[in-house]
């Protein structure tokens, strides 16, 4: 790894990663998921420095990746509750929110200075990156378009730029894994489980997907429908902290695309983005939420009239338009 520039780059990541963790840990002492973070990332530096004078193998890069990664979405998480908590307060959330998606964007640049696919991060974690991002979206939302005083004070092309890039996410970490042939072999005395398995809900955190996914597109298709606000000033835009990237900035576009970016690829983010259609993906949302809750998981008491509710809505606004 020695005097290579990637073996710089890998270095450099870890210590920002470092010194992100120690300010946390100053800020918020005695919290056991910020400590756990500080350890995994010296981990990381302690091994890229014994291995600094060799060719690292790829136990080594596994280890790296593995350690960094966790510490990564460790010190994120404690954030994320923090914003929850505070219901993702005004003058700090859009900041805050952008840091976030970077830090969880770090583990995916690490796997490029590595050398290694995205695919080596491993499935669970590629949908948790997916789903971190995608939740997150949905709980700054459902926190500011809820709740009236609020929603009369945003910023439209910012929260319709949000609810995209959550429902892309959702519906990524829903793609992540192929769904269950019928004709795969899959031995249980439950069916319910090999019809979840067909739909590709493989948890509950994918019906959770379903319902948020279906949700945000909702929100985003009553923002369009809403009369024209006035837009804020372009030199207001960029006194706010992750300021919307609809000037197609591709400086700016790398800050919250850049999960999307790095696990698909720009041209995907981009044409996600740009050709968002919130009637068509929130009935496909919402209608598969609908049906697997009515069907296999009919026993499991997941709640669907709100869904059915907004089907309803979407439909109707589907069929006018054509």
């Amino acid at each position: 790894m020695e005097g290579s520039g990637s073996g710089a780059g890998v270095k450099e990541l870890c210590k920002n990663q470092l010194e992100s963790c120690q300010q946390l840990v100053k800020s918020y002492p005695k919290v056991e998921l910020l400590e756990k973070a500080l350890h995994a990332v010296q981990s990381t530096l302690e091994l890229i420095t014994r291995i600094q004078d060799k060719a690292e193998t790829s136990d080594d890069n596994k280890t790296i990746l593995s350690e960094f990664t966790q510490s990564c979405l460790d010190s994120t998480y404690h954030l994320e509750c923090q914003l929850v908590d505070k219901e993702f307060p005004d003058p700090i959330a859009r900041g805050q929110i952008t840091q976030i998606v970077q830090t969880l964007s770090t583990p995916l640049t690490l796997c490029g200075l590595l050398g290694c696919e995205v695919e080596q991060l491993g499935t669970d974690i590629i949908e948790c990156l997916h789903w971190r991002v995608g939740a997150l979206m949905y709980m700054y939302c459902h926190m500011v378009l809820t709740v009236e005083e609020r929603k009369k004070e945003i910023d439209v092309e910012h929260f319709k730029e949000i609810l995209s890039l959550g429902a892309g996410h959702l519906n990524l970490m829903l793609s992540t894994r192929a769904p269950l042939s019928k004709d795969d072999d899959y031995m249980s005395h439950d069916t319910t489980v090999p019809a979840l398995l067909q739909q590709g809900i493989f948890s509950d955190l994918h019906m959770l997907s379903l319902m948020y996914a279906g949700e945000m597109c909702h929100w985003y298709w009553e923002l369009n429908s809403a009369p024209s606000q006035p837009t804020p000033s372009k030199d207001v835009q960029k006194t706010q902290p992750g300021a919307s990237l609809n000037d197609h900035d591709s400086s700016k576009e790398s800050t919250l695309w850049c999960v999307m970016e790095l696990t698909q690829d720009i041209e995907f983010a981009r044409d996600w983005r740009d050709n968002f259609n919130s009637q068509k993906y929130g009935i496909e949302f919402l209608s598969k939420y609908v049906d697997v809750a009515r069907g296999p998981l009919k026993d499991q008491s997941w709640n669907y009239v709100q869904a059915v509710q907004l089907l309803v809505s979407l439909r109707k606004a589907n069929s006018v338009s054509k």
